[in-house]
């Protein structure tokens, strides 16, 4: 929940965090609960910039392995 907050994943991709916590008195998750047709949908929008992000992602391996 925080780090889809942290890094600003709704604002980047306009969509709703499909994943939604229930906590007890002591902020102990208790459930989840996710909305696999949201999640659906964000996964659709985001296939289309996958091999691209993990050609960067390799490329990137690949020259910190050099360093």
């Amino acid at each position: 929940m925080a780090s889809y907050q942290l890094l600003n994943c709704q604002g980047l991709i306009n969509q709703v965090n499909p994943v939604s916590v229930t906590t007890d008195n002591n902020n102990v998750a208790v459930s989840v609960t996710v909305n696999e047709p949201a999640l659906d949908q964000i996964q659709q929008k985001l296939a289309g910039q996958k091999d691209a992000d993990n050609q960067a992602d390799s490329a990137e391996r690949d020259r910190q392995g050099s360093l």
